[in-house]
Order: C-alpha cells, then sequence, then structure tokens
C-alpha cells in the first residue's frame, strides 16, 4: 500500500485541480511523469484495495489514510471511481 500512498499524496493532494481538469487528467500527467510501468502497478494496487475492503465506508477510511482528497460523490460511488482511475491508469499506460 506504500505506492498507493505515495500515488494518492502526491497526485489526488488537497490541491489537486490546481495541476489537473480531471481525476482522467491526473492519471495521463502521472502516467507521462512516471512511466508506464508506474501506471499499470497502481492500476493493480488500486484494484487490490477495492477488492480488500469490504464495505463502502472502510473504502473511504482506507482512501482517506491513504492521502486523497478526491471526493467523487459520495462513499458508494468510490469503488466505481477507484475501478474507472485503474482502467484509466491502464489505458494511458498502453496495457
Amino acid at each position: 500500500m506504500q505506492n498507493l500512498e505515495q500515488f494518492f499524496g502526491a497526485w489526488f493532494h488537497q490541491d489537486w485541480q490546481l495541476d489537473a481538469e480531471s481525476w482522467q487528467a491526473v492519471a495521463r500527467q502521472f502516467a507521462e511523469s512516471d512511466g508506464s510501468a508506474a501506471a499499470t502497478s497502481a492500476a493493480d494496487s488500486i484494484l487490490a484495495l477495492v477488492q480488500s475492503e469490504p464495505d463502502d465506508a472502510s473504502l473511504a477510511a482506507k482512501l482517506s489514510q491513504l492521502g486523497c482528497e478526491y471526493w467523487p460523490g459520495a462513499e458508494q460511488d468510490l469503488r466505481p471511481w477507484l475501478i474507472a482511475l485503474a482502467h484509466e491508469l491502464r489505458r494511458v499506460a498502453g496495457s
């Protein structure tokens, strides 16, 4: 989970909207900056996180612990957003 803490803390920090116009742009910037292998690894870790948390409340708490300041709207929206983020990271990585 250390790589996710670095990913969310560095790319979805409190002021992430000053750096990108959307979460999709953040994924693209991350892949361009850190490379396709890092983007694919982050995607895999995100999907593992989604599978490891049994409910939306615990997933929200874990995401907060990892330093993620993006909020898709409600706890029940976190899981679909994280899955979409993982798919976007893979897409921009070309994998």
